[in-house]
């Protein structure tokens, strides 16, 4: 048995594991999902293909988000470090396996502070799994599956408290048992949340819609108490001088809060299962699909039929990360079919000849108002609110224009996608919270060339490549190679040797539109992902239209997490190489100037939002040559040094950016130039086609807190 690390009580979390029969779980693990294989339609419930054989642990899945995520669910916590863990992840580790693994995967666990102390498992597996565990040396309580039940919540929180505290004095009383799924991703955050602080008012007891609302107002209420708690701990105030100071304290804080918030958005694109099965039948289940239905009930998810199934897996995603972060969940309708065609569309658009600026700005800002357009004011109050935002959903829900804004939800803050198809792997993929990933001490970067020296654009991507290459050559603790690759083989080998923490290639796209996948070109090969091997935490993609939504895609993006990837980002349409290379340019230098801690920015989450939303400038004056002659050199430097700065609101960020371009153009006295410009031709805004796929705020460059936890334990030792 491996000896626990040396880390303090506190660090080591309680796991779950949900065991499943042998079988179950492997068909999520095939790389590709052929929608044109006719067995497709049987391997999982409908339209978000949940593998049916993981419907019995759905109630111990749901009843794991009400017991002790860490040993400081066990403990009073001061608020300031309550709202310091919303920058970090307390989620819960339930661990889904099969009774034939558990031998190899509980050391594991043990070496990631990971501690087993209750199994759910399958009716008929219960003698099975006890004597796996059992020669193993650990103690692990078995409950079957029709065992679970909310009334024995409490026994299974002295349980844990005893396994993992015996010695130290802990909160005993869990979270009230949150029995209407509907309301969960709202309600179950803000109970955990109350068990450590004193809340004022009653929480609503929904019924309808409107009374959601008031759910939702609360927590901001609750969110807003946090902020102000904590901010006068921070300030080292006395209980006294607190609560003298809380009012005038608690409507600052209002008008400045921020949260993490989580979000489901269910919904496929028809065009997606045209092939396989009526029109009709697709409308009808997406439709079915009732975002705050109250009959979706705990109970109800002992014989869920496939809408019931879908929906609470998604709601049990959503709540699971809002539980981690301390946020705020939100579950919204299916997208219409009819947004889908917009998305459709618009990539189809890309594929001429000549790009529309204005026709792309209509297709842009007709999808982003029909979006802000199906929110209610109170969920559109809490994305105002949010700080980060994890999307589930096959979506662009960044694209949304809230109300008041002319930029996209994606330029105010950051967005980590999580793609829905199939729902299995979603759930694979969110539940084993990935490790973070520290690039503060030591950066690998791996640079794949595949492009044939007489590619047209062989000579821009060099250049950029190139370029990357001498950013990275002073920046401290960094290395940084640049191979060719002609085949997947080249670039496995590349990989094994260096053993990158982040892989960009630079290659093309290709999107096979009649077999509804898009990949990589290496050589002479398409590849999707499993080709290239195992992938190291970051990958860029450096291709054109290697993540097409609007038909439901399987594309090497969404893949490549599968291959071991914490985060990947990649674009959505065919990108200039030129504006490419500048952009991710200037994504390694804001990632050096984390390491040297002159950003303020941490993980690759907020590096990310801040090269491209910064990247609106570029987007501007790459509009044509006219306006690229004048701007390039002095122009754009003075934009970004001097006249940008304390201007730009995040929500205008391209609006602001015209209108401070302008006053610099009147000053040149080019005004009537500047304004044919964009009046005549307009501009693509590229930098709104990049999405970052996966767990991009695991990649921390610099963490403040986890370089805090290291001064003390030197300090300690």
């Amino acid at each position: 048995m491996s000896e626990m690390p040396d880390v303090p009580s506190e660090a080591i979390k309680p796991a779950y594991l949900v065991v499943f029969e042998a079988n179950v779980l492997q068909s999520s693990y095939s790389p590709i999902i052929d929608p044109t294989d006719p067995g497709f339609l049987d391997s999982g419930t409908l339209p978000h293909q949940l593998d049916r054989d993981l419907i019995p642990g759905l109630q111990a899945m749901w009843y794991c988000l009400h017991l002790p995520a860490t040993c400081f669910d066990m403990m009073d916590i001061h608020a300031r470090h309550l709202k310091a863990f919303q920058d970090l992840d307390g989620s819960h580790a339930i661990i889904l396996c099969t009774c034939d693994t558990l031998p190899q995967l509980l050391p594991h666990l043990r070496q990631r502070l990971l501690e087993p102390v209750i199994a759910f498992v399958a009716d008929s597996l219960a003698d099975s799994v006890r004597s796996t565990i059992q020669p193993l040396d650990f103690n692990v309580s078995i409950v079957r599956f029709f065992e679970v039940d909310p009334t024995h919540l409490q026994s299974h929180w002295n349980l844990i408290a005893e396994r993992l505290r015996p010695q130290s004095p802990t909160r005993l009383t869990p979270p009230a048992f949150c029995e209407r799924l509907d309301i969960a991703p709202i309600l179950l955050p803000l109970r955990r949340l109350r068990r450590q602080f004193p809340v004022s008012g009653d929480v609503p007891a929904p019924s309808d819609r409107n009374q959601v609302d008031g759910l939702f107002g609360y927590s901001l209420h609750a969110q807003t108490v946090l902020s102000t708690i904590a901010r006068l701990e921070r300030e080292g105030r006395e209980l006294k001088e607190a609560d003298e100071l809380f009012p005038n304290t608690y409507a600052e804080e209002a008008r400045k809060l921020r949260m993490p918030v989580a979000i489901g958005l269910p919904g496929l694109p028809g065009a997606f299962f045209k092939t396989l099965m009526p029109t009709q039948k697709v409308s009808d289940l997406t439709t079915a699909w009732d975002s705050f239905s109250p009959g979706d009930t705990f109970d109800a998810l002992k014989s869920p039929d496939d809408r019931l199934a879908e929906l609470s897996t998604l709601r049990f995603l959503v709540t699971h990360r809002a539980c981690a972060r301390n946020g705020i969940g939100l579950c919204l309708s299916p997208v219409p079919r009819g947004l889908f065609q917009k998305l459709t569309d618009l990539e189809d658009h890309f594929k001429g000849k000549r790009r529309k600026p204005k026709a792309i700005w209509r297709w842009l800002n007709g999808i982003g108002h029909s979006m802000a357009s199906r929110l209610t004011d109170m969920e559109t109050e809490v994305l105002v609110r949010a700080s980060v935002l994890d999307a589930f959903t096959n979506f662009p829900i960044g694209w949304t224009i809230l109300p008041g804004d002319t930029s996209p939800l994606c330029c105010r803050i950051p967005i980590a996608y999580r793609p829905l198809l199939p729902l299995t792997s979603t759930v694979q993929t969110e539940i084993p919270t990935p490790p973070i990933t520290y690039f503060r001490e030591s950066l690998s970067v791996l640079l794949v060339e595949c492009l044939a020296p007489e590619d047209p654009i062989a000579g821009d991507s060099r250049r950029g490549l190139n370029h990357i290459v001498s950013i990275l050559r002073d920046a401290p603790n960094s290395r940084c190679e640049l191979v060719n690759a002609t085949t997947p083989e080249d670039v496995r080998e590349a990989i094994a040797r260096v053993q990158p923490d982040v892989l960009l290639i630079s290659t093309h796209g290709r999107y096979i539109r009649e077999r509804n996948l898009a990949g990589i070109v290496v050589g002479e090969h398409l590849c999707l992902g499993p080709e290239l091997g195992r992938m190291p935490p970051l990958v860029i993609l450096s291709a054109c239209h290697v993540a097409p939504r609007g038909r439901g895609v399987v594309n090497i993006a969404e893949l490549l997490i599968r291959e071991g990837a914490h985060a990947v980002l990649a674009n959505q349409i065919p990108v200039h190489v030129f504006h490419n290379a500048l952009l991710i340019a200037r994504f390694f230098v804001y990632i050096t100037e984390a390491i040297r801690e002159t950003s303020g920015r941490h993980t690759i989450a907020d590096i990310w939002h801040h090269t491209a939303t910064s990247n609106a400038i570029n987007d501007v004056v790459s509009a044509n040559r006219g306006i690229e002659r004048w701007a390039r050199g002095q122009v754009v430097y003075e934009f970004m040094a001097r006249r940008s700065v304390g201007r730009l609101r995040l929500g205008h960020i391209y609006r602001d950016t015209e209108e401070i371009l302008r006053e610099m153009a009147v000053e040149d006295g080019i005004e009537d130039k500047f304004d044919q410009w964009l009046n005549n031709h307009g501009y693509v805004p590229e930098s709104l086609f990049y999405f970052m796929i996966g767990w991009p705020e695991r990649i921390a460059v610099l963490e403040p807190m986890v370089e805090k936890f290291r001064a003390d334990r030197r300090n300690s030792t």
